[in-house]
């Protein structure tokens, strides 16, 4: 083993690396064969401690490429480990080496190691697998994968597996200053390097995410549209959810249609998103039984059986309803409706905010024309229960800075005599 491990010191040293991952791949099996070493914890932090010893012994910048390869090893022995109390010190060690690979020279190989598809992609499943010790310290993680995002671009409008990796721990720590100016760049082109298509998805919907949480919708629905534009042959989780919140956001976005390009209607389960109703009952089903049906889907809110007759499409139908119902003035009613919907799908937040977005709107269009305003008639232009509610609406219209209190447009002072604005 020591033999080999010198070879590909020897590899390295030389930058002649046209076999270097296949023996890599071969030090690998080696490592982690069954039986390679007893299945205990004790065993397996020995291994650990002989993989750390070859990687600190490499002083020679060049020879950080083999520490990449040492470090799945290690990545991979870590992980059968049934209880491991050094996730703290891994995390540092993980990162202080990719770190120091990322700085090392890239000259004098035929093609620079940022251009060759099989390191890049390396790197990228060092990190996926090594993501969950680098939540321990979110902000050096997030400067670890930044470098390696644009150590490997060819330009800044390419896309690279890192820039998931980026999303998730911006996602993980709340920290939005590093991810968005790279979500802000006009990207069109993507790397060889995505290990898979998955990973590219959901960059977009990640993105998506992050645009979601800073309240930059238009950005959101964009990010959203590229996740589910992307051709798929099967029901995804990941493009479901998107088009999901994709036809809520068009809501706080006022957009008028959720008519899509024909190019997005190639597959059966591409079509199947865009259904507006709930499957056809079993043609077995008896008549009583398809009564009790209908009626319970009539009611003031979806039944159990009418929940479950929704998942069988992904519970899509439900969202087209409530965006129909939402452009014709009935979000309240159809909001009481959704709610059980939206709360299972983790998405009632995003339809609270199109809900309140609705009535914003039809704030800013008393602006337009009024200058004061009963306050009786204002919850009834907007659609609200008492003018308690209309005060808060319109409270939060102001703080929202989507008006602002000016006499010209609308008196937001209400008269204490006549209880008007």
């Amino acid at each position: 083993m020591m033999s080999l491990i010198e070879e590909l010191r020897q590899m390295c040293r030389s930058r002649i690396i046209d076999d270097f991952w296949k023996r890599c791949g071969e030090l690998s099996e080696i490592w982690t064969a069954e039986g390679a070493r007893p299945a205990t914890d004790q065993a397996i932090y020995a291994g650990i401690t002989e993989l750390d010893t070859i990687v600190n012994e490499h002083k020679d910048s060049y020879c950080y490429l083999l520490n990449l390869a040492v470090m799945m090893i290690r990545i991979t022995l870590e992980k059968s480990l049934k209880e491991n109390s050094q996730k703290r010190q891994s995390c540092e060690f993980y990162l202080k080496h990719i770190e120091n690979f990322l700085d090392s020279p890239l000259d004098g190989y035929e093609t620079p190691l940022n251009r060759q598809k099989a390191v890049v992609s390396n790197l990228n499943l060092l990190l996926e697998e090594t993501r969950e010790l680098l939540f321990l310290n979110i902000e050096k993680s997030m400067q670890v994968v930044e470098k390696a995002l644009k150590w490997s671009q060819t330009n800044s409008s390419e896309i690279t597996p890192f820039h998931t990796h980026l999303c998730v721990l911006s996602l993980k720590g709340s920290k939005w200053d590093v991810i968005l100016p790279h979500l802000k760049q006009t990207l069109f082109g993507i790397s060889e390097s995505f290990n898979a298509p998955e990973s590219f998805m959901l960059f977009f919907y990640y993105g998506a995410i992050i645009f979601g949480a800073n309240k930059k919708w238009k950005e959101m629905e964009q990010f959203l549209f590229n996740t589910f534009s992307c051709p798929f042959t099967s029901h995804s989780h990941i493009l479901i959810d998107a088009f999901k919140k994709y036809l809520l956001v068009g809501i706080i976005n006022n957009r008028k249609d959720d008519e899509l390009p024909t190019y997005m209607f190639k597959t059966r389960a591409q079509i199947a998103l865009f259904l507006e109703k709930p499957p056809r009952p079993h043609r077995r089903q008896n008549r009583r039984q398809l009564q009790h049906q209908q009626e319970e889907q009539t009611s003031d809110v979806w039944s159990k059986e009418a929940l479950e007759q929704a998942n069988r499409i992904n519970r899509m139908w439900p969202y087209n309803y409530f965006v129909r119902e939402c452009r014709k003035n009935k979000e309240r009613e159809v909001m009481q409706k959704m709610t059980r919907v939206f709360e299972t799908d983790g998405n009632l937040g995003l339809a609270q905010v199109a809900v309140q977005t609705i009535v914003e709107r039809r704030v800013q269009k008393l602006a337009g024309f009024y200058v004061t305003v009963p306050l009786s008639k204002v919850y009834s232009f907007i659609n609200l229960d008492s003018d308690q509610q209309a005060k808060n609406v319109i409270g939060a219209v102001i703080l929202s800075l989507i008006i602002i209190s000016n006499p010209k447009k609308l008196n937001l002072q209400p008269d204490k005599r006549t209880n008007d604005f």
